[in-house]
């Protein structure tokens, strides 16, 4: 086997250490404004959902006291 017919050893240099650290930085950065913006969506989708409750909640509160005066047979009712 000569010198040309060997496979190059590749060694981890600092320089390519340096800069596989930048992409990872890059990438970290990424994820990280990623998770905030479905951490303030899952935010908006709960207070949506609140407010849902809450409505549906009086909507059943206001049928159950129209219904009592209807229920009411007294003579001066």
């Amino acid at each position: 086997m000569s010198e040309s017919e060997k496979p190059k050893s590749i060694r981890m240099t600092v320089t390519k250490l340096g800069h596989k650290i930048d992409d990872l930085t890059e990438v970290m950065d990424v994820l990280h404004n990623d998770v905030l913006e479905i951490k303030s969506a899952i935010k908006s989708l709960v207070e949506i959902q609140k407010e849902i409750i809450k409505s549906t909640l009086a909507v059943e509160k206001k049928s159950e006291t129209s219904e009592s005066p209807e229920s009411d047979f007294t003579m001066y009712g």
